[in-house]
């Protein structure tokens, strides 16, 4: 698939615009405290060179109106995002009938406790979206907005738990595929050194080692595996070095998935804080900041996630 191909899929998705919108939403809260920064700088510049013949230069005259510009700009995006977002009710009640199929019993109960959460958020947001555009007035309306944004920091919180477990089964299929390859030593060593390297270090490795050493059957168990013949054989099923590498490239390609969505978990939880609260705990900079690395990278695992 093309990269414009992929582009259309992407932004055809509800949740692919979403994105795009939510990354020009707090690039333009970047922008706008950086003019506001310098806007405060160019008048106490010109405050202290006051004199009778002193004015403000043309920019620093023209940055209030900028701002205003910008500012409107992240206001229509925020309510672009608030009407895309009435779609994610439909998607609350997939989570929940794939979570009570899931076999992991803490596994199901985090997905579960997590679609309760969001059943909780969508209408209190929507509710809240009613108030600010003046449909429904309700004297307790700002308050939707709190409490939305409160069932927002109880999902991440527990994505973020859910995360950690997934991490942890992980390292346990990296554990038992080390512990499979019985008659392969230089495999072995070479998986030990495995942990932290990109493919490309563990690839040339391998090759390192085919030159110096003959290749040989590594055991890789599965759940038809009941015995052992004793010289790598099990059940008729032998695998070599180079299928317990794609393997492991598989396994670190997952370790690095769930990497990056702990990272933005870890950039939004504040967000999701800073909102819970009647008043901000975060600067306006650092709201910028923390959305658009949060922007960014959901925007590449989402990319990538299309084939």
């Amino acid at each position: 698939m093309d990269q414009l191909s992929k582009a259309n899929v992407f932004l055809n998705k509800v949740g692919g615009a979403d994105k795009a919108f939510r990354i020009v939403y707090y690039l333009s809260k970047l922008l706008s405290n950086w003019l506001e920064q310098k806007h405060r700088l160019d008048s106490a510049s010109s405050a202290s060179h006051s004199g009778p013949w002193a004015q403000a230069g043309p920019s620093t005259q023209n940055l209030p109106a900028l701002i205003e510009r910008v500012d409107k700009l992240a206001d229509q995006l925020s309510n672009a995002r608030y009407m895309l977002r009435f779609f994610g009710l439909p998607s609350t009640f997939e989570s929940w009938y794939a979570a009570c199929k899931e076999t992991d019993a803490y596994a199901r109960r985090l997905q579960q406790a997590q679609a309760l959460s969001m059943f909780c958020y969508y209408p209190l947001e929507f509710a809240y979206w009613l108030h600010w555009k003046g449909i429904v007035t309700s004297r307790r309306g700002d308050s939707f907005s709190l409490w939305s944004c409160r069932c927002w920091t109880v999902y991440i919180v527990l994505e973020m738990m859910s995360l950690h477990h997934q991490y942890q089964q992980v390292l346990q299929e990296e554990g038992a595929l080390r512990g499979s390859c019985r008659s392969s030593h230089a495999l072995f060593e070479l998986i030990a050194q495995y942990n932290g390297k990109p493919d490309t270090s563990l690839n040339a490795a391998l090759k390192r080692e085919h030159m110096v050493r003959r290749r040989q059957p590594c055991l890789v168990r599965n759940e038809q595996c009941h015995e052992d013949s004793g010289d790598g054989v099990c059940d008729g099923i032998v695998h070599d070095e180079a299928h317990v590498v794609h393997l492991l490239n598989r396994l670190h390609a997952t370790k690095k998935q769930l990497l990056l969505r702990s990272i933005v978990n870890l950039c939004d939880l504040p967000l999701a804080i800073t909102w819970s609260t009647e008043k901000l705990p975060i600067s306006k900079k650092s709201i910028g900041l923390f959305g658009s690395i949060s922007s960014l990278i959901g925007i590449y695992l989402n990319w990538k996630a299309i084939e």
